[in-house]
């Protein structure tokens, strides 16, 4: 099961590092985590599908930060589409 992390506002960047790290045994395939001011985002990965690919997460795109926790069965037909 993978782990998701956040938090908004203002933080400790070393806490909130160790908080996350805590986590890791949840997602051993991959993690990687996004800080900005007031805001820490991060994710530990457990791979079903894809297990050699890289999530490439947290996603941002314009001012939007999303992190997806989950599994699309069917993404190779979506992807023909």
């Amino acid at each position: 099961m993978c782990a998701i992390y956040g938090i908004i506002g203002k933080y400790d960047k070393d806490k909130a590092i160790k908080n996350f790290s805590k986590l890791s045994h949840r997602g051993e395939d991959d993690s990687c985590f996004i800080e900005t001011k007031n805001l820490f985002f991060g994710i530990h990965r457990l791979a079903i599908e894809t297990i050699n690919s890289s999530i490439n997460q947290p996603f941002v795109y314009g001012k939007y930060i999303v992190i997806f926790n989950g599994e699309i069965y069917n993404y190779k037909e979506i992807a023909l589409e």
